[in-house]
């Protein structure tokens, strides 16, 4: 029969010789043989091959190839080199790497010492047909070349001594043996061994930085126990990535955390007691939020020590002061991004090592010489009270979009040359300059001004170029249909999830519809109760990157001073205003007191 597109036989047990018969117009070059055979034998034309040449599961029936020209004069020699490695694990594994050259016939061997007495095999990595036995020696059907094989085995108890029990002079003589310590597990010292320079040495190159040893055929490798388990094991190595979004009302955060890396003590995440955790995802797997026994803080129980976590969660309580991660837990790198809704903006950040996208960042020292120098400028031409209008004008208006900058130092400077200068034609061409500064100004302010009570009554207009709801998902379903259901299937089931986008098809049946369903929820545990979450915003408008140059702990705090929609309207309104009586001022509609007046052209 066939099975898995192969040629089968169904046996019972017992033992069988199956024989068979090919028929070919011509020899192949070569026979596909399973991947598990242990030892053949080939004949072509009645001829033993001496050499058969197996690459990649094919025998090769070439006689470039095959070896059917048996060379007379090669004597047979096998020269075998022996490597091991230990790992003081729970169970204690070694690995023996046995590294050979052989010459000659093709032919089968024994090697009685490749495992050590006591061990359970676990794996053979070998290139050459090979066959492990019940008394642990291993069978090899070898052929010339150079070639090396690792067996892996574990100890099934826990031993303090481990010897190398061979009198054989058909074996090496001496053996390289390398330690690889786990100092969390336990601390041990190499007794009754002379320890070797392993780079000087022909040990596997992946082995060369572990400690080696040299062992004679009945030595011993004693471990003397300095100390059990770790007391002051090595900090975790975690990384945190969080993403924030602001409420659209500013009353919360709602927070996705992203936490990677290798935990090394304090196998449990707990979060600070603002937080209220939604959902956790540990390398992909819905985790149960409990409660620690020690402290009303919420988390999850972590049994591996390398992790990819995915945490959903709210902060509630005042958004002006935050924990840095949120976690109660150290973190080696971390970085945030904050979403904030229109009608939002942020003043101010401390407690933070980058320089985040603030409207204090943003001023420059050529910025505030600017502002300064008009500001002066405008209180020496008129008086003290209009330089500090002005100051505070160009203040709040200095970094906004499409608000006039350069414009002002123009005016300011011909109205100072028209006031000094005498009557005559350079005074005429000064003052053609500021009135053809006067038009720049109004071409520029209008739509100031237009823009900014605009985006104080519709904040969203503010980028229009922007949607604030991108695309993320692209379905055909309307909601509520399959498409939502195989969402939920995918986090809840081991199936795999491009068996599941083709379910989603557009010629997906009603038929199969239902009984993808049907399958679906006989995958889901009724009795489960695991968090599901707030659920994560889509929306995006205004980022705000935070980010830590060294490691980051539980206490770090980050304080953040916002612009409220309530204050960015009167604001807005109030910069409309005060450019209005600026400008005034440098049309001379103005005079010093404060009072309309007649401009002089």
């Amino acid at each position: 029969m066939v099975q898995q597109g192969k040629p089968s036989i169904k046996l019972s047990a017992g033992s069988y010789k199956i024989t068979g018969d090919f028929f070919w117009d011509q020899m192949p070059d070569s026979l596909t043989i399973p991947s598990d055979t242990g030892l053949f034998s080939l004949k072509i034309k009645g001829k033993d091959v001496f050499f058969p040449s197996l690459k990649k599961g094919q025998v090769w029936l070439k006689e470039s190839d095959n070896g059917q020209n048996k060379p007379k004069s090669i004597e047979n020699k096998f020269d075998l080199q022996v490597f091991r490695k230990v790992v003081d694990s729970v169970p204690l594994q070694l690995i023996t790497y046995l590294k050979f050259e052989v010459s000659g016939d093709q032919r089968e061997i024994s090697l009685p010492h490749a495992m050590l007495q006591g061990f359970i095999p676990v794996a053979l990595n070998s290139p050459l047909p090979a066959r492990l036995e019940g008394d642990g020696s291993l069978l090899l059907q070898v052929r010339p070349g150079r070639w090396h094989i690792e067996l892996r085995a574990r100890h099934p108890q826990q031993i303090d001594e481990l010897s190398f029990n061979v009198n054989n002079s058909d074996w090496p003589r001496t053996e390289i043996w390398s330690f690889e310590a786990q100092p969390f597990l336990r601390l041990v010292e190499i007794k009754q061994l002379k320890s070797i320079d392993p780079s000087q040495s022909n040990v596997p190159g992946e082995w060369k930085s572990l400690p080696a040893y040299l062992l004679k055929q009945g030595d011993s490798m004693v471990f003397k126990v300095i100390r059990r388990g770790d007391p002051v094991p090595e900090p975790s190595q975690l990384s945190l990535k969080r993403t924030l979004w602001l409420d659209f009302e500013g009353g919360a955060y709602t927070v996705s955390d992203t936490i990677t890396g290798k935990m090394t003590s304090a196998w449990r995440l707990d979060v600070q007691p603002e937080i209220q955790l939604g959902q956790v995802k540990l390398n992909g797997q819905n985790q149960l939020i409990t409660y620690s026994s020690n402290a009303n803080k919420q988390g999850v129980e972590v049994r591996k020590g390398r992790i990819h976590l995915v945490a959903d969660s709210r902060i509630n309580g005042s958004i002006s002061q935050i924990n840095a991660v949120g976690w109660e837990q150290r973190f080696k790198h971390a970085q945030a991004e904050l979403n904030l809704p229109p009608g939002w903006r942020l003043l101010t950040v401390s407690g933070v090592d980058n320089d985040p996208n603030s409207w204090m960042s943003q001023w420059t020292l050529l910025d505030l010489f600017l502002v300064l120098i008009a500001a002066l400028a405008i209180s020496r031409l008129w008086s003290v009270y209009w330089g500090v209008i002005a100051l505070i004008t160009l203040g709040i208006c200095w970094h906004e979009l499409q608000a006039p900058h350069y414009i002002w130092l123009n005016i300011l400077a011909a109205i100072a040359l028209i006031r000094v200068l005498p009557s005559g034609k350079f005074q005429n061409l000064l003052k053609g300059y500021r009135n053809v500064c006067w038009l720049i100004l109004l071409v520029i302010v209008i739509p100031f001004m237009v823009s900014q009570i605009r985006i104080a009554l519709y904040p969203q207009l503010e980028r229009q170029w922007q949607k604030i709801s991108p695309a993320i998902y692209n379905r055909a379903e309307p909601a509520g249909t399959m498409g939502q259901v195989l969402d939920m299937a995918e986090s809840m089931s081991s199936a795999p999830v491009s068996k599941m986008r083709k379910l989603s098809s557009p010629a997906f049946n009603a038929a199969e519809q239902n009984k993808a369903k049907q399958k679906i929820i006989e995958r889901i545990d009724p009795d489960a109760n695991i968090q599901t979450g707030p659920g994560l915003p889509q929306w995006q408008w205004k980022k705000v990157q935070l980010s830590w140059n060294g490691s980051v702990d539980q206490q770090q705090q980050v304080s953040l001073w916002y612009l409220s929609p309530a204050v960015n309207l009167a604001l807005n309104f109030l910069r409309v205003f005060l450019i209005v009586v600026l400008s005034l001022l440098m049309f001379g509609l103005l005079d010093k007191k404060i009072k309309w007046q007649f401009p002089k052209f």
